[in-house]
């Protein structure tokens, strides 16, 4: 516990030491704190072991390359994700264990080849990019570059599968229902309406008040 509480109040002097430095508000660390810790030759910059790579550099491209064209041999196809599922399932099996390892290549190589559209640092050159697409490999597009228009054919789609019954143009549009404080005051209003109509209905009914029903009633009747 005390080496985890130490390398937390370490972690924190080095990050304000480099909010410092780029300009950044910090109430970490003051100049008396910095000369303090610099007396005792405390480092602040450490130098992190560069991380080893997933990809596994040791298989060269080539390697990978040649169990890729034997793959599409074999199964006609490049679509190794799919046929990764179906082995971890244990519904099939490669024809060869190395064929496992394509799944991470291929994600590999594709991940490396928008770096390298993008004229950004990778580990591909134009001719492996060029191998592998003549080779059938599909390429992620950038999420900056514009998708294909199908000119609405997709949604008109999607909403034919929704009411397939309805000929003619697939969609009815529905509207949506009101919310319930605006239901609830239709409501009121509504029966406010139907109170109102009931007792103009029971004035209409009334009978008026004559000489005749004003003896019976003991009413005297109105002075003309």
């Amino acid at each position: 516990k005390q080496n985890r509480k130490l390398a937390t109040f370490v972690s924190r002097l080095r990050t304000a030491m480099n909010h410092k430095r780029q300009g950044l508000v910090q109430q970490e660390l003051t100049n008396e704190k910095i000369e303090k810790l610099n007396t005792i030759n405390f480092t602040w910059d450490l130098k992190r072991k560069p991380r080893k790579s997933t990809t596994r550099n040791t298989v060269k491209f080539e390697v990978m390359y040649g169990h890729l064209v034997e793959f599409k041999e074999i199964y006609g196809h490049l679509k190794v994700n799919k046929l990764e599922k179906e082995w971890k399932k244990g519904q099939s099996v490669p024809e060869k264990k190395v064929f496992r390892r394509l799944p991470l290549f291929m994600a590999y190589v594709r991940k490396e080849q928008l770096l390298f559209k993008e004229g950004k640092p990778n580990a591909l050159d134009e001719d492996k990019v060029n191998m592998l697409t003549e080779l059938g490999v599909e390429w992620k597009k950038p999420a900056n570059e514009p998708r294909k228009s199908t000119g609405g054919e997709a949604s008109r789609k999607k909403r034919k599968r929704a009411d397939p019954d309805v000929p003619g143009f697939p969609y009815q549009e529905q509207q949506p229902p009101p919310p319930p404080q605006q239901e609830q005051e239709q409501q009121v209003q509504e029966q406010v309406q139907v109170q109102v109509q009931e007792e103009e209905q029971q004035l209409d009914e009334e009978p008026i008040v004559g000489e005749e029903n004003a003896a019976i009633l003991e009413i005297p009747p109105p002075q003309l």
